[in-house]
């Protein structure tokens, strides 16, 4: 089963309010949903250099996306445009 094939994205954000905002959205009107976090910061990194840490913003490390089925695309491109999260 190709994941690409049956899951659409309808979120990229890297605001962990907005995602979760979102996830529970999803919960509440039972659509199904994959999650996939990717961790771009220097403590993902296994290179052992600790260079250009200063300054860094550890909450824009983080990258959430989340995908849905695509007969629900839709109702949750909707949910995803009135959530609003600051």
């Amino acid at each position: 089963m190709d994941f690409c094939f049956f899951w659409k994205e309808v979120l990229i954000t890297q605001s962990a309010l907005k995602y979760g905002l979102v996830k529970k959205s999803f919960e509440e009107n039972k659509i199904p949903y994959k999650v996939k976090i990717v961790n771009n910061g220097n403590n993902a990194r296994t290179n052992g250099i600790l260079v250009g840490q200063i300054g860094e913003r550890p909450e824009l490390e983080i990258i959430y996306y989340l995908y849905v089925k695509k007969q629900n695309l839709d109702l949750a491109k909707l949910i995803v445009r009135n959530i609003k999260a600051e």
